[in-house]
């Protein structure tokens, strides 16, 4: 690809038109560049590195996905719930309460090693919050819940504690005490009053 590239051969085969017209396109985005041939020998270490990476990477998304299938055993309200699919309700969500398992302690950085790239990329579009409810969509995920799942039952959950945490306007009456109590004599109702004082009045008179 190395000639090719450089013009010094022609592109012949046709599973590498496809690689030359991509390279091509991408070489023309540059003012300046600059290309040169490395021998296999000097290249055997990076690609020695980036297979580590790639295997890495696929051995990770395996084993994720493995804990991810068995989860939902642990947590029968979260098979009714992806049964129930984009039909299930708050109330649904809801029943799905939190046990401690081995994502409950697990840092944010920790718990991104474990998730693929391009479920990452959907979690963070329907991320609301700080990092501690990414980390919560994360878990809930590799608990079972599909992505979308995972970002709902969190966002709810968000939703519900703040609601909690909000005092409603009228809240503050009701936690009022109640008016101490004067004289025994002496009645709370202002019309009550002015008739007691017009009957004082007339008797004076």
């Amino acid at each position: 690809m190395f000639n090719q590239v450089n013009g010094l051969t022609p592109v012949t085969e046709e599973r590498l038109k496809k690689l030359y017209r991509v390279a091509i396109k991408s070489i023309r985005t540059f003012e300046k560049i600059s290309l040169e041939w490395i021998s296999p020998e000097q290249n055997r270490p990076a690609l020695s590195a980036v297979k580590r990476c790639m295997k890495d990477a696929l051995g990770r998304e395996k084993k994720a996905s493995s804990l991810s299938s068995q989860s939902p055993l642990r947590y029968p309200a979260m098979l009714s719930l992806i049964e129930k699919g984009e039909q299930a309700t708050e109330e649904d969500y809801g029943k799905l309460t939190e046990e401690e398992d081995e994502w409950t302690h697990k840092s944010l950085s920790e718990l991104r090693t474990l998730i693929p790239l391009e479920i990452r990329d959907l979690i963070a579009l329907q991320w609301q919050g700080d990092e501690n409810n990414l980390a919560q969509m994360y878990r809930w995920h590799l608990r079972g819940l599909p992505p979308t799942m995972a970002c709902r039952k969190v966002n709810l959950d968000q939703k519900s504690e703040q609601a909690t945490k909000t005092k409603l306007p009228w809240e503050e009456a009701l936690n009022l005490p109640q008016p101490l109590l004067g004289d025994s004599n002496q009645t709370a109702d202002p019309l009550m009053s002015l008739l007691s004082e017009l009957d004082i009045s007339e008797a004076e008179v």
